[in-house]
């Protein structure tokens, strides 16, 4: 009967199940080994840890670089026996208890990414040296099993150990195909090791030597801030002899702690920016968890990781597990407002950077939906918090104004706008961290899904053109107008050039559409309005903008851009406006006004100072149809004139105001028509007699009582008495004619023939003034007659109605031909005798 060792069986079954367990591992690790191969440095140093569990502040780690190898050493507590056979035949180096932070037992097989072989030295617990070498094959399950025993054997029959300042050292011979997971642990261990260093207390220093360089870890201080719970905790860095200090500060709870770094500068403690390390820590760095939504860097020996320990479970399922996790992040939260409560409190500066959170990164092992609750809720309890900075004083950030529009110099512009808003001094971060406040609130937006604007502390371009449209609206008396702006704004402030700079920023932004929809544009007049009602001033002349509103109501200015806001000197908006509309717009406004049975002073004004306008600018155009005006001296009611080039001796073309005839034909002016004489209101604005002439010489006005003009056919005088017949002339023939002088009605014959006062002035006109100007009128010239023969007449075409009709009063309404003894009877008294006449005088030949 063959006697069967059930023991030999039981422990042969064990090893090859174990063997292939970890085969199946080491297989699953080096197709993922992109994924894991940084991780094998955290097992190691894991492993450290956890020899040295209820110790403080005594453990070194010492990792070395050599030539064709990797060594790691620490001075951790010894293996037991069984310790060293479940890392030969399971793949951890311990057996777990409540005091260890390894999870899974089979971590420490992820450094055999970096070799299959590992020679394993160290002391037992009893002071026992010991080695062996530990070879994973993995061709098969076989070939492992039996490996691990000849490893058992080997340690089983060793007696060499290490060197009496380690208890532990693991020799990895390395190659080529290892060099991008010992490059990625060793700089990993870079970023990390002052945080592994802050978080357990069991390290006094790591080290990491290499060909290239040298570099160590060590806690320097741990100093308890008057905060109880909180401390600084400083990190000494050498580096190949060059010393730096790096500073954390450290907020403990019951579960968990947070931190985050900090410096001590000249100007004061600031906080700092972390870098690219993981958010999550179990002792060490839970690699895969450097974007997870949190602020600051959360430790807890309370977590119960991933079996690739890349996150924890969070709301994934309810059970211990979840609900543990989730009470750390939790109490993490806490901790952290504690903290910004603190720096705060005590002035530290940039405490933007522990309020920034960042988005949330969907994770297999992650609820999202529960993260952004809890985060949700610890933005709330952060906007509660006086976190502000500004001056001495710190404000809760939901009482806070913070710029979040644009870029950085988008902020640094839209903070210094803000920041001259009166009900807004005192709110806003200091300038130097406005930026940083940006992002902190993008972030509480992006986290929450919401509009950064959504936060009542927020204010973008759109929330401030806003803000301004309300405020300038709430004062009856200034509704809208450039004067509540003014009060909005700080008292040194020019409330135009804030304006401006408001436009500049919302166009540099690309925020053109609340540049277009916004109603707080400027216009001349100092009202606020949108810029689609208004026109784009085109370098209107001022003159024309004050005759049309101080006279005609025209609201000029009402319709125009103000032109200081230069920053929207490209924007058309309503469209161009020029010299050119407005004139007209002027110009139609007076037609409207002659309409009227009385010329109002307005009109008055407007028409004087509009036809200054145009001659000063020479804009003769604007002229055609002019609506001037006369003033009747017996009243002083104004007629309408209108200035209008005309053709033909007839043509009713005015006079120029009187001021502006030739001195010695001013005092005759009583004899011609008040109606047609544009009034000296005109001369007042234009007193230069040039430019009168220039309008005369266009025929716009006259400024001489005597015209030239072609007759063909026409009556003539002749030098004597002709037969009976048709007499007038074929030819072509000047003759001088006088200004008004046989108008119906209101011309001078029809005048004089009223009044013997009136007459007499004529008479004197005649021969004082119109002989002398129109001396050749009254020489005799040869013209061919349709009568067939040829006759001799007058120039002076004014000789006919003289001659050919009673003019000359006589008295009691009686009138006569100016005969001799019609005129001495008119003249009787005046004295005026023709003895005084010299023979060459030109009156001998009237």
């Amino acid at each position: 009967m063959t006697i069967i060792n059930k023991d030999e069986i039981k422990d042969r079954v064990l090893t090859e199940n174990t063997a292939q367990g970890i085969l199946n591992h080491l297989r699953d690790l080096e197709s993922n080994r992109a994924r894991m191969q940084g991780r094998w440095i955290w097992e190691l140093l894991q492993n450290a840890r956890d020899a040295s569990v209820g110790e403080d502040t005594h453990l070194v780690a010492f990792i070395e670089l050599r030539e064709g190898e990797l060594v790691f050493q620490h001075n951790g507590r010894g293996f037991s026996a069984d310790e060293v056979a479940h890392l030969i035949y399971h793949g951890s180096t311990k057996l777990e208890d409540e005091n260890t932070i390894g999870q899974y037992g089979s971590g420490f097989l992820t450094t055999h990414l970096l070799s299959p072989e590992i020679d394993v030295a160290g002391h037992l617990s009893d002071g026992i040296p010991f080695s062996f070498r530990l070879k994973r094959e993995n061709s098969s399950a076989k070939a492992l099993s039996d490996s691990m025993d000849r490893a058992w054997e080997e340690f089983d029959a060793s007696a060499e150990g290490v060197p009496d300042s380690f208890t532990t050292q693991f020799r990895y011979p390395v190659g080529t195909d290892s060099e991008r997971a010992i490059t990625e642990g060793i700089e990993t261990l870079k970023r990390c090791a002052p945080l592994v260093m802050v978080f357990n207390r069991q390290f006094r220093r790591i080290a990491i030597k290499s060909p290239d360089e040298s570099i160590s870890f060590e806690v320097v201080e741990r100093k308890p801030l008057p905060q109880e719970g909180l401390q600084i905790v400083t990190v000494g860095e050498n580096q190949c002899d060059t010393q730096r200090e790096r500073k954390y500060i450290l907020s403990e709870g019951r579960r968990a702690s947070v931190t985050v770094p900090v410096a001590l500068t000249e100007d004061g403690p600031k906080c700092l920016s972390l870098d690219d390390v993981s958010r999550l820590f179990l002792g060490f760095p839970l690699i895969g968890t450097e974007d997870f939504s949190f602020p600051a860097v959360i430790n807890s020996f309370r977590f119960t990781p991933t079996e690739n320990r890349d996150g924890v479970y969070l709301g994934q399922s309810d059970d211990e597990t979840n609900n543990t996790n989730q009470a750390v992040i939790a109490e993490a939260c806490e901790l952290h407002v504690k903290l910004i409560e603190f720096v705060t409190d005590s002035q530290w500066a940039s405490v933007h950077l522990l309020v920034d959170i960042p988005p949330i990164s969907e994770q297999t092992w992650l609820n999202v939906d529960w993260l952004q609750e809890q985060l949700t809720q610890l933005i709330e309890q952060i906007r509660e918090t006086p976190a502000v900075l500004h001056g001495q004083e710190s404000v809760a950030p939901k009482d806070a104004i913070f710029p979040v529009e644009g870029g950085d110099t988008g902020v640094d512009i839209l903070w210094g706008l803000l920041d001259e808003v009166e009900s807004f001094r005192g709110k806003l971060p200091i300038r130097a961290e406005a930026v940083g406040w940006r992002r902190a609130v993008k972030s509480w937006a992006t986290v929450t899904a919401c509009e950064g604007t959504s936060f009542g502390e927020a204010f973008d371009g759109g929330k401030l053109v806003s803000y301004i449209e309300e405020e300038t609206r709430t004062s009856e008396s200034q509704r809208g107008t450039l004067d509540a702006l003014q009060d909005v704004l700080v008292e040194e402030v020019c409330a135009v050039e804030w304006l401006n700079r408001l436009c500049a920023f919302l166009k540099s932004e690309g925020l053109d559409q609340w540049i277009r929809k916004g109603q707080f544009i400027l216009d001349q007049s100092g009202y606020l309005k949108r810029l689609s009602d208004l026109y784009r001033d085109m370098d209107i002349d001022d003159d024309l903008k004050d005759i049309g509103e101080k006279y005609l109501e025209l609201n000029t200015r009402g319709y125009l851009r103000d032109n200081r806001l230069t920053s929207l000197a490209e924007e058309v908006g309503r469209g161009d406006r020029s010299d050119d509309e407005v004139a007209r717009a002027i110009i139609d406004s007076l037609q409207d006004l002659c309409e009227k049975d009385t010329l109002s002073d307005d009109f008055a004004q407007a028409s004087t100072r509009m036809l200054a306008w145009i001659v000063t600018k020479k804009q003769w155009n604007y002229l055609i149809g002019f609506p001037s005006f006369s003033v009747r001296p017996d009243d002083s009611s104004r007629h309408m004139l209108r200035l209008s080039p005309q053709d033909g001796d007839e043509a009713d073309i005015p006079f120029a105001p009187v001021k502006a005839w030739p001195e010695e034909l001013q005092e005759f002016a009583g004899l011609f028509p008040s109606d047609y004489i544009v009034a000296d209101a005109f001369f007042d604005v234009i007193p230069n007699p040039d430019v009168w002439r220039a309008l005369s010489e266009r025929d716009y006005v006259r400024t001489d009582a005597i015209i030239n003009s072609n007759v063909s056919p026409g009556a003539f005088l002749p030098d004597e008495p002709l037969p009976d017949g048709d007499h007038s002339t074929e030819d072509v023939v000047t003759m001088t004619n006088v200004v008004f002088l046989t108008k119906d009605r209101v011309g001078i014959m029809a005048r004089v023939r009223d009044s013997q006062e009136r007459a007499r002035l004529f008479w004197r006109f005649l021969t004082e003034w119109l002989v002398v100007r129109d001396i050749e009128g009254l020489d005799s010239k040869k013209v061919t007659c349709v009568c067939g023969g040829t006759h001799r007449y007058y120039q002076a075409n004014w000789l006919v109605p003289l001659v050919r009709n009673r003019w000359v009063p006589q008295g009691n309404d009686i009138r006569d031909y100016a005969t001799a003894q019609s005129l001495a009877k008119l003249l009787q008294g005046s004295g005026w005798t023709p003895s005084s006449l010299r023979e060459t005088s030109p009156i001998v030949k009237l």
